[in-house]
C-alpha cells in the first residue's frame, strides 16, 4: 500500500451537494483543470491554512515594547509623541 503507484490509483467517494458540485466544476473548467485536481488542491490548501492558524494560536504573542526595542534597540530612538 506505500507504492506511490498503489496509491494514486485509490479512490475516495465524496457525496456534494449537486449546487456545489456544480460550482467546483465551473471553477474548474474556468481554471482549466479536472474537478478532481480542483478539489484536491482546494482540501491541500484549507490542510494549509488550519496548520498555519494551529502554529499561529500556539506562538507567545510578543509585548509591544519588545517588537518595539527590536526596531529601536536604543531607548532614545523611541518616537516621542506629543513632545516638540
Amino acid at each position: 500500500m506505500n507504492d506511490p503507484i498503489t496509491r494514486r490509483k485509490q479512490s475516495f467517494l465524496l457525496r456534494l451537494p449537486l449546487s456545489l458540485r456544480e460550482q467546483a466544476t465551473k471553477v474548474a473548467q474556468e481554471e482549466g483543470t479536472s474537478l478532481n485536481h480542483f478539489i484536491a488542491l482546494a482540501l491541500a490548501e484549507k490542510i494549509s491554512r488550519m496548520e498555519h492558524q494551529h502554529e499561529q494560536a500556539r506562538k507567545p504573542l510578543q509585548a509591544v515594547p519588545q517588537r518595539a526595542a527590536m526596531h529601536y534597540p536604543n531607548p532614545t530612538q523611541f518616537p516621542q509623541v506629543g513632545r516638540s
